[in-house]
This record gives structure tokens, sequence and C-alpha cells, in this order.
């Protein structure tokens, strides 16, 4: 490593440079930003980063602003990030602001890059202006500061020859995933333990391997633990890279909740992509889970996670996404998708499927394809004709989670380390819940409007749905006038068999099974164990037998405004205390009242300072309040005195 070579200083105008090696990948990324904090923060981090980068602290032992140029001169740097944060924190403990200006590229590679004062330059004035200019904010301060790399002949034909035999980005990779400091952990690790003390039921789990090094690692929270356990019959994966500086794969279990929105359960950080890996990520989901296991799976077609899937929930119905399917098989054999598509999304029988599926492969010769023939072998995970009746909540593929993760990487940038990572995808996660209670609210204040079609039917469940799951209600309701019951079949006194067909195709007949008694129905169709709402079918039926309201065993409680109440959290461990126990079940009800209290402050400047003010009041007095004793939150709202703790 050099030292910096440019003269004599005489003062900050003149300039900082320094050389430092950018051979390294990791040290091409420029930190974007300081960190905020006091000056006595910034001391004490460098206590903490003294196992790091010991060049990095060459005479920290006083504060930045009574370092001299000659001392500052004189500095070695490890890294082009721990230079370019000692000139951050350098400028603000001096009272000037930093902004990036001219880089340079060689080859690819990012060798220099210079960082200017906020003032340097010059703002143009106009003349003859209506308004008065805005102060001047640029008056040419040269205070610079400028970081130097140099590729050797040596370091460029090894890359070369990296790139040639495809390794670069596998060396470039395992790297990464080898760079997470023991410090880096640690802080990760700090941020998790601080997160128990403010959420009863917050969990995480990790493991390191022989190195220290962090491998994999698991979280959630109470919310996300009650949603799962309110929606999580239907656990949707998804995996995506570069989501951190690291680039290890981050998985994130989806649901699907009332409102037909996707909810996050937990995320997990893993070494790899292999079985091992999804195990460990598998078997500590469902203890994080209190054991509750999915009745069905949806994932991407990754066969490391389907046979840890396998493993850990036997009992549940696995589906793959159609969406990847059908994109392996254009990726193979374009021509023949249309017919494809026709065999995986048909309803039929499986005698039917088979014939379809014999039909598209001796039309197109395609008998000896082996990458077809795999393909078929999993026919049962993408097939309808297989999945016929499982309930997967509407879901059919994972491209629904991939948005949603294109949602959660506006928070997230490659330059996260591992703290900052986990805050931005708290801040996605947060608002993805306020979304949520947006449309919670909407659908509890304002009710749908009711025509005269099926009126009865609409009402009631118009007040027992949420809006979104009402409006798919609505819509199979409106198909019942295209169906007629065209005879019964009596079993016994209390049940019957009802043939329904659509008026216009009389030869399509369904088999809907009426119990008098328990007051329910089955359709032959499937479609209430598939979607979770009575077909069109059972409604025709419902009519003929002259009910005037929708059966309750119709009506799945899932897709209902009161789908999170009285949830038996089945499968607790008994050695959790009941206390811990109710203590959560507290804090979830408080913490979904809180996300509609934020969405109706957020409505107006007014409400927000009106809210502000009332929250703050309410902490004041919950921080005075005897836990043990109580002191009765009615005195905050005007209630009886004699509930007030005295004891002083």
């Amino acid at each position: 490593m050099e030292e910096s070579t440019l003269g004599e200083p005489t003062g900050m105008d003149r300039g900082k440079w320094v050389r430092v090696n950018l051979n390294d990948e990791l040290n091409t990324e420029i930190l974007e930003g300081a960190s905020e904090g006091s000056l006595s923060q910034s001391i004490q981090v460098n206590e903490t980063l003294k196992a790091i980068s010991p060049s990095f602290i060459f005479n920290f032992q006083k504060p930045l602003y009574e370092l001299t140029d000659a001392e500052i001169w004189k500095m070695q740097f490890d890294s082009v990030n721990d230079a370019t944060k000692f000139y951050y924190d350098y400028a603000r403990e001096i009272g000037f602001k930093v902004r990036k200006s001219d880089k340079e590229i060689y080859k690819g590679c990012h060798v220099s890059q210079k960082f200017v004062c906020s003032a340097q330059g010059e703002q143009s004035i106009r003349e003859n202006r209506r308004r008065a200019p805005k102060r001047l904010t640029r008056f040419n301060c040269t205070a610079s500061f400028q970081l130097h790399g140099r590729i050797t002949n040596g370091d460029e034909a090894q890359v070369a020859d990296l790139r040639d035999t495809g390794g670069l980005q596998n060396h470039i990779d395992a790297d990464r995933r080898d760079s997470i400091s023991t410090v880096d952990v640690d802080s990760a690790l700090l941020y998790f333990e601080s997160k128990t003390l403010k959420d009863p039921g917050y969990f995480y789990s990790h493991t390191i391997d022989e190195h220290g090094r962090l491998q994999n690692l698991l979280w959630t929270d109470s919310k996300a633990c009650f949603d799962y356990h309110c929606f999580g019959d239907v656990l949707i994966f998804d995996s995506t890279y570069r989501s951190n500086v690291y680039r290890k794969p981050l998985i994130i279990f989806f649901g699907i909740n009332n409102h037909h929105q996707t909810v996050i359960f937990a995320a997990a950080l893993l070494e790899d992509e292999t079985k091992d890996s999804y195990m460990w990520m598998l078997n500590t989901f469902l203890r994080a889970m209190n054991g509750r296991k999915p009745i069905s799976v949806v994932t991407d077609c990754d066969k490391a996670l389907r046979k840890a899937i396998k493993n850990h929930f036997p009992d549940a119905q696995h589906r793959l996404c159609s969406f990847h399917i059908s994109e392996n098989v254009v990726s193979h054999c374009a021509n023949i998708i249309g017919d494809f598509n026709n065999c995986m999304n048909m309803e039929g029988t499986p005698e039917q499927f088979e014939e379809a599926w014999n039909k598209m492969i001796n039309a197109r010769n395609l008998g000896d394809q082996q990458w077809l023939s795999d393909l078929y072998r999993k026919r049962d995970r993408w097939a309808e004709t297989y999945l016929h009746g499982h309930f997967f909540a509407g879901v059919r593929t994972t491209q629904r989670c991939e948005s949603e993760n294109a949602y959660v990487k506006c928070y997230l940038t490659s330059r996260n380390n591992l703290t900052e990572f986990f805050r931005h995808f708290e801040i996605a996660v947060m608002n993805n819940r306020q979304r949520e209670a947006e449309v919670d609210f909407q659908s509890k204040m304002k009710k749908p409007v009711i025509g005269e079609r099926l009126k009865l039917y609409k009402e009631q469940m118009g007040s027992v749905y949420t809006k979104a799951s009402f409006e798919k209600f609505c819509m199979i309701a409106d198909e019942e006038t295209n169906f007629v019951v065209d005879s019964t079949e009596h079993i016994n006194d209390h049940q019957r068999i009802h043939f329904v067909c659509k008026w216009d195709i009389p030869e399509s007949r369904w088999r809907v099974l009426f119990d008098s008694s328990s007051i329910e129905a089955k359709c032959s169709c499937l479609k209430f164990e598939e979607l979770g709402f009575p077909c069109v079918h059972m409604i025709a039926v419902f009519k003929v037998e002259h009910l005037r309201l929708i059966p309750e065993s119709c009506i799945v409680k899932r897709w209902t405004l009161n789908a999170k109440a009285n949830i038996h959290q089945g499968g607790i461990d008994a050695s959790i205390p009941v206390s811990k126990i109710l203590s959560i079940g507290r804090f979830i009800k408080l913490l979904n009242m809180s996300y509609t209290v934020c969405y109706l402050g957020a409505k107006s400047y007014n409400t927000f300072n009106e809210t502000m003010v009332g929250l703050n009041a309410l902490k004041m007095f919950l921080e005075g309040v005897d836990i043990d004793r109580g002191t009765g939150c009615q005195n905050l709202l005007g209630g009886h005195p004699s509930t007030r703790n005295t004891n002083k």
C-alpha cells in the first residue's frame, strides 16, 4: 500500500488525494453517504473498527476536527470504502458537505473517483428575473478528495484468464460470501436482539461456519407469525440473488391474506441453494411457526427446494409455478406452447389429460424428447387435472411474489451491509402492512352497493366478506343466470343430488349433493374446495332449496372481515410461559390497531399533527404506568381517578 504523493499540504483548499488499491471488486463499490451520528459516536465506531482495518484508524485517537493536514497526508487506507467514509466523516466534523464528481473507468474497471465540496463550482444568475434569486450555494470552493487505483499487467492478465475460463463471476460471488466480517455479523445479531426486546414474539436463528462466517439466517416477527397462523394454509416461496452486498440468496415466505394481498411470513439469507441449506431453512421456519405446516405450497422449479419441501411438508400439496413451466417449454420447443398450455390448464379427468397429451406428442413427433418426458413425470405438480380440488387460494404461479420482490428491492441496494439490509427490508415490510391497513379500513368502513339480483345473498356476503372477497363472490354469483337445475335425485329424507347444467349446453352437467339436516353442499366441480367460495352450481341449488342465506358451511373464514378474530395458535410449545403467550397476543392486537391509526393519521397534515399529539401523550402515560399494579388507561381518557397508582 502506497502513501499519498501529492507534495506539501498548504490547506484544505489544495485538495486531498489518496492512492488505494482498487483491484479487489469489493473496493470498487464507493460508499454512498456517511453514517449519521455525533463526534462521540464516530470515535466509538473507530474502536470497533480496529480489528478490521488498522490503517483506517491511523491518528484517530483524537477527534476528526483536530487532525492536521500533515497527519491526513500520511494516512493509508486498505480500501476505497474506508477512505471515502473517512472523508465524509471528516467533512461533516469540519462543517461542509460532500458530493461525487468525476470518475474514471479503465477497461470496465472503476479506477478513480473524485469527491468535491458541495459548494464547488458556480451558479448561473439570470438577468431580468421576476422573482428574487435564491441564495448562492456554489462559490468555487476547491476542497476535493480523489481516490486512485492502478491495475498492473499481471492483474489484468489474471482477470482476463478468469473471464475466459468462466470463473470470474463465481470467484467474485465466493469472495463476497466469504467477506462478511465478524463485526458486521455481530452488529446484525445485536440489531435482532434489540428487536426481541421490543417485540415479544420476534424470532431469528442463524448458523456460523468453522471460520466464524455467517452461513444461514432466518428471521420473522410477531405480526408475520400471526399472519401465518391466519393465512398460512398456502405458502409461496420465491428466491432472488444480488439483493445484498454479499450476494446471498434471499428467500421470502409469502402468503395470501383475506384481502387477496401478498403478505410476508418470514425471510432467510442462505449460504447457497442446496438441499442442505433448504432443509435448515424449512426446519427453522417450522420452529418459528410452532410446528404449524401449510396444506399447499407453490414454488418455482428448483429441484433442491422440492426435495426439502417433500421432507418437511410430506402431506402438503406441492404446485410448481405454471409460468416457469411454460417458460421452460418455450425455451425447448416454442411451437407446442399452445397445445401444452391447453393440457396444463384443462380441468378434465386424468384420462382426458392423457388423451390430449398423447395427441400432442404424436402430432409433433416428440416421443424421443427427454426434457418433455421428465416434465411429464412431474405432471401431478403442474397439471390442473391432478391439482383440481386442492386449495391454493387461487394461486397458480409465483409471479405475484416476484412482483412483491420487485417492490422489496426498491428498498434494498447492493451496497447495504447486513444491518442496513435488515432495516431497509423492514421498511418494505412496514409499507406492505400499511397497504393492508388501508384496504382493511376501506372494507370495514365502506359498504358495497347491492343490486336486485340475488340481493339477499349479496347483502349477506357484503357484510361478511372483505371488499376484494365480495367482488370475487359477485363475479361467481352473477354467472348463476346461465345455469339451471334440470333434475333431482333423492337419496333419503334429507339428502338429495341436484344435477345442474348450463341452459344452452345441457350435455354439460354437475352434481351437487345437498344435505338439508346439516345445511351443507358439495359440488362435483370442486371449485369450493379449490378457491374457498361457493361455486355457481351451489348457488343455483340454494335457490331451488329456498335458502334465504348462504350456509355457514360454505363461508370460509380466511376470506372474511373476521379472518383474524379468535385465531387459535395451535402447536405452541408447552414450555412457553402462558404470560408470554398472552403478551404476544396483546402485542399483535395493538400492532394491528396501530396500522389503522397510522393510515388515518397520515391522510392530512392536520390529522398527522393530532395523531402525533395523541400518541406522544399515550406514550408518556404508559411510561409512567406501574405494570404490576396497573393504573388503568381510563385516566388518560377521562376515566375514574381511583385506578391511578398513587405510590411514589
